[in-house]
């Protein structure tokens, strides 16, 4: 078995002999990558990891901790309502609760300019209803 020159090896030529192996490969590598982009491969997760306060009626600020945001060009929703972005960073989001969303348990949404979103529960506090073990109105009290 014919073994290829070590000389060879060292400049990066394909084992089939071919010296533009590696320079064809390369470049086409270097062409796909802005494709991954904008085909959103590229683009990070979103996850969010906590919400404060946790009960909150409209025109709150609530944040939002987790990862990939995507800065000040994330959008928030809330039970489906748009929300007004107070700031942003890549891993921390305040907003205002929009008018509009029923009491009770509710989606938060955010997205960031990839279009990946994460999610988290928030309770939008409406009036106490007694005897049924869930604190609507966010007083730390269930009658």
């Amino acid at each position: 078995m014919e073994r290829e020159p070590l000389s060879a090896r060292r400049r990066g030529i394909a084992p089939s002999g071919n010296p533009l192996f590696l320079s064809i490969c390369s470049r086409l590598v270097f062409l796909a990558l802005p494709l991954l982009a904008l085909s959103g491969v590229a683009q990070a997760d979103v996850r969010i990891t906590s919400i404060t306060p946790s009960c909150a009626v409209a025109g709150d600020h609530v944040t939002l901790t987790g990862i990939g945001f995507g800065a000040t060009n994330v959008t928030v929703k809330v039970g489906g309502v748009s929300a007004t972005i107070l700031s942003a960073t890549g891993n921390l989001v305040k907003f205002t609760v929009p008018a509009g969303v029923p009491a009770g348990v509710t989606v938060v949404s955010a997205a960031n300019p990839g279009e990946r979103a994460g999610t988290i529960a928030l309770r939008i506090r409406g009036p106490e209803i007694c005897f049924n073990s869930i604190d609507e109105d966010c007083d730390g009290c269930i009658s």
